[in-house]
Order: structure tokens, then C-alpha cells, then sequence
């Protein structure tokens, strides 16, 4: 039988979660549970750890330390319904797609489909406006 203490240190100093402790020590993922809450050890939440930022805090809302990468949105927009297609955006920002996409979602673009916009680019040349 494996001593509780060290079930507790899996789980309070090195981190594993119950099902990991379980696979460990060739236990059941309950008793493991039942023994470190009978030990007096609080249960961390579904995929918790201490120490590390919680995701997202409101809709709309960046997670911790990932700052909003500041563009305008009218000069997108604009680009954007001369023809421009959201890849080239991207790639004219050094932003990914999905970024450009959620902007000019924001300024209230209506997205074309990927088909309609490899059409427009064919030898298309483009008035960017000012560059960030």
C-alpha cells in the first residue's frame, strides 16, 4: 500500500494530477481522491494549477500577459473592401489571419469567402494606407 504522504507530494509539490497519481501507483483515480481529501489536501479545480494565470476573465477580454496588438481597424476595413484579402492583411501586419478576421469583424466588415477573395488578387495592386 502506498503512504498517503506520498500521494500528497505528488499532488502538492510535483504537481500530477489524481488521474496521473492513480497511473503512478497503480491506484484507483477515487481512492487516490478520497485519501488525499481524507489527508486534509484541497482538491484543486478540473485542470488547475497554482501559480498559473487563469484563462480569460470576461468575453472580449485577452488572457494575461498576451497583449491586443494595436491596428486600425478603419485603414483593415477599408484595404480590405478594396479587394484585399485577409491573408495579404496578415501578411502586411505580421499578424495571423484570425487576428485580421476578429478586426474587421469589429469594425463590421462582412467576411467574403476564401473562393470570392483568391479571385480578387489576381492582378490587383493595393492603396494599404499608412503602415502601423
Amino acid at each position: 500500500m502506498v503512504d498517503t504522504e506520498v500521494l500528497r507530494q505528488d499532488y502538492e509539490t510535483n504537481l500530477l494530477g489524481i488521474k496521473a497519481i492513480a497511473r503512478k501507483h497503480g491506484l484507483g483515480h477515487r481512492q487516490v481522491r478520497q485519501r488525499l481529501v481524507n489527508a486534509g489536501v484541497t482538491i484543486r479545480g478540473s485542470g488547475a494549477v497554482p501559480d498559473r494565470p487563469a484563462p480569460r476573465s470576461a468575453p472580449g477580454r485577452p488572457a494575461p500577459g498576451r497583449p491586443r496588438i494595436d491596428l486600425d481597424t478603419n485603414t483593415l476595413r477599408a484595404a480590405y473592401e478594396k479587394g484585399a484579402t485577409v491573408e495579404l492583411l496578415a501578411q502586411k501586419y505580421g499578424v495571423s489571419a484570425g487576428t485580421i478576421r476578429n478586426r474587421l469583424k469589429e469594425a463590421g466588415a462582412r467576411i467574403r469567402s476564401s473562393t470570392v477573395q483568391k479571385t480578387h488578387i489576381v492582378g490587383l495592386s493595393y492603396d494599404w494606407g499608412p503602415t502601423q
